[in-house]
């Protein structure tokens, strides 16, 4: 076992069950391939913001606050954001807990000087990996197994 899945298994460990249980929220729902395809564009957004992509986002959000029309601005996102977690209350929840475990992921990673690119992987082959095993049960229920 290598270095870095000894000392970030935990993390690793939640950021794959949480992915894995969206996804089968997703194919409960019975989604269609966009919904699939926005939600892998999602992953790559926020493996690419927490890593690679990051001091960017934050000088745009820092950006914001600097004038009248930004402090706007930010107001009316997080206002419609928190409509939006009202009326889908479950999927923000999932949302909200996918960005918990992977900044924590990213936060374990950063504490060990981990470069950018190899956090930027970690942070996209994990979650794609756990998608791909939500597909599993299905897999194995259509073919008679279980």
């Amino acid at each position: 076992m290598t270095q870095l899945t000894q000392r970030f298994w935990l993390s690793f460990a939640l950021l794959f069950s949480i992915y894995a249980t969206f996804g089968w929220f997703l194919h409960l729902w019975q989604v269609s391939q966009l919904t699939w395809a926005l939600v892998i564009i999602f992953v790559v957004l926020k493996a690419g913001v927490l890593t690679v992509l990051w001091k960017s986002t934050r000088e745009f959000v820092l950006l914001g606050f600097q004038s009248d029309m930004g402090y706007l601005i930010m107001v009316l996102l997080l206002a419609s954001l928190f409509v939006t977690a009202l009326v889908w209350l479950q999927v923000f929840a999932y949302i909200l807990m996918i960005v918990a475990a992977g900044l924590l992921v990213r936060v374990d990673l950063l504490t060990q000087s981990i470069d950018d690119v190899i956090a930027f992987a970690t942070l996209l082959i994990i979650p794609l990996l756990a998608l791909a095993a939500s597909w599993l049960p299905l897999i194995l229920a259509s073919r008679g197994v279980g």
